[in-house]
């Protein structure tokens, strides 16, 4: 594929570049990690200041005598999630020498192009993976009761370690989405993923150096995300201290879940003190008794690892397969539920020692067109000259947002493993 790529014409790369972003291929491309986000309902034509979910959480009361029941009568308990898009960018520079060194061959800087911009996507899929199962703060971990020193932090969840990576900019809160803010920013030099440690600097570029008031037990975001994050499952689903109070005002997008915490937040149980599979059969069972009909778990890996060494010391192990909307399958494992069988599938993203009784049907991904994407404006461009760099900058992002339907459809739960 020839043809010169200067100047102007830069805009003649977009049909080569929506080969590889629109449509099938980007959907492949997030089926392969960040299950639940693959899986979910994609609602694309999101428009307006916010997301308008109706629901209601009861009805008008009645009686035996006719009487009473008109005199009784209350209207039903509708409310409505009014749900705005949360925004999200990662930017991919490509050097003018790239462009230069192609020369009238299109197809080798779009090639070029291309490598930045897969970077870029995989960013936002990262990001939005693991937003989708967050609670909006931005917290994608916690510095250890251990603390940190010399720029060396461990965190209190290793495992939170897969959503850091050398470059990022860091700030800790004393509490999640809040507290005191430390003075410092951290900027990530280094990563043990396996032992979930991180390293920081001081400065951008800099040796390892502990920031200015980072302390043990605080929250780390990346810079600009603070509160600023996706409403993901357990925003929705929240669990601990985080659970509305009956009685307790407790607003989620307008509703106050106060009033019924289990129609308007979801099933939550502590089950840690059973067995791992004890768990999933309690769990889904609860739900199902309170009016929903899951189809799915989602789990960290640990947990079904652990669930999956359960079910075949006692020979009963058995996969089963999940097909989402877009028709993609999800191998995971089989266990018998009250209403039907249901798929638990393991996904990184998830939370340790946590589970998500899912009725999927309830659950969807609203956005102002495909999210995310290749961010396009008025004029047609995208890819636009870097004022201050002899390079050139493609935007990828998107303008979304979580939405439940029915959050007492669902459940959420505390495993033993």
């Amino acid at each position: 594929m020839a043809g010169p790529v200067a100047g102007s014409s830069l805009t003649d790369i977009y049909p080569i570049l929506k080969e590889y972003y629109e449509g099938q291929p980007v959907r492949n491309l997030l089926s392969r990690k960040h299950v639940f986000l693959s899986m979910v309902r994609k609602d694309t034509k999101f428009r307006g200041k916010y997301y308008p979910q109706p629901l209601r959480y009861g009805t008008s009361t009645g009686s035996s005598q006719f009487s009473v029941a008109q005199a009784n009568q209350s209207p039903d308990l509708l409310g409505e999630f009014q749900v705005p898009p949360v925004f999200d960018y990662t930017l991919a520079t490509i050097q003018n020498s790239a462009r230069e060194a192609a020369g009238d061959d299109m197809g080798s800087f779009a090639d070029a192009a291309k490598i930045r911009i897969d970077g870029a996507m995989e960013d936002q899929y990262n990001r939005m993976g693991n937003a989708i199962y967050r609670s909006g703060t931005g917290t994608i971990g916690k510095i250890s009761s251990a603390g940190i020193s010399g720029g060396m932090l461990t965190l209190a969840n290793p495992n939170d370690a897969l959503f850091f990576q050398a470059g990022q900019v860091l700030v800790a809160n004393s509490t999640d989405g809040g507290g005191t803010q430390a003075g410092g920013l951290g900027y990530v030099i280094a990563v043990d993923t396996e032992a979930g440690k991180i390293v920081v600097s001081t400065t951008q570029g800099g040796s390892p150096g502990t920031p200015s008031g980072w302390l043990a037990n605080y929250y780390l975001s990346a810079q600009g995300d603070l509160n600023s994050r996706m409403a993901g499952l357990l925003a929705w689903l929240p669990t601990g201290a985080n659970r509305p109070t009956a009685g307790v005002a407790n607003n989620l997008f307008g509703v106050n879940r106060g009033i019924n915490p289990t129609l308007l937040a979801g099933v939550y149980a502590d089950l840690s003190g059973e067995s791992i599979e004890d768990a999933f059969i309690d769990g889904q069972s609860e739900v199902c008794r309170l009016g929903g009909d899951p189809d799915i778990y989602v789990c960290n890996p640990a947990s079904r690892r652990a669930l999956v060494k359960a079910m075949q010391t006692r020979k009963i192990y058995s996969e089963g397969v999940y097909e989402s909307e877009a028709g993609v399958g999800f191998l995971g494992v089989k266990i018998d539920g009250d209403n039907k069988p249901i798929i638990v599938m393991s996904d990184p993203d998830c939370p340790p020692l946590t589970a998500f009784c899912l009725q999927m049907d309830t659950f969807k991904l609203v956005s102002y067109g495909d999210a995310p994407k290749i961010l396009t404006y008025e004029d047609g461009l995208t890819m636009f000259r870097v004022g201050n760099q002899d390079a050139l900058e493609a935007r990828v992002g998107g303008y979304f947002n979580l939405v439940c339907e029915a959050p007492g459809r669902n459940g959420v739960f505390l495993l033993p493993e």
